[in-house]
């Protein structure tokens, strides 16, 4: 059982989306650093899509400028480029 979800995880992307700690906000903080961290944080990947919410104006601006960079260092933590680009979310 163990070995057939571990070859779920892995076809499924969802391994390498575990590995890079996306949705932890203590790794979030790590991967992006602090000051983007406290702009937003991550809500969804879906299709390659990164939906971050940010938690007001001045983060969404802050969250956009910095989506490519955000984009890569994601990928890098994974392993492979599970996020194509990323949408910010007004949370407000």
């Amino acid at each position: 059982m163990d070995e057939a979800m571990s070859q779920w995880t892995d076809r499924s992307g969802l391994g390498a989306i575990l590995r890079s700690g996306l949705f932890d906000s203590d790794r979030w903080a790590e991967m992006v650093g602090k000051d983007i961290a406290m702009s937003g944080r991550p809500v969804r990947l879906t299709s390659g899509i990164l939906a971050v919410e940010a938690v007001d104006e001045i983060g969404a601006v802050r969250l956009e400028y910095s989506s490519d960079a955000i984009r890569q260092v994601v990928n890098e933590s994974a392993g492979t480029d599970i996020v194509d680009s990323v949408r910010v979310e007004r949370g407000w």
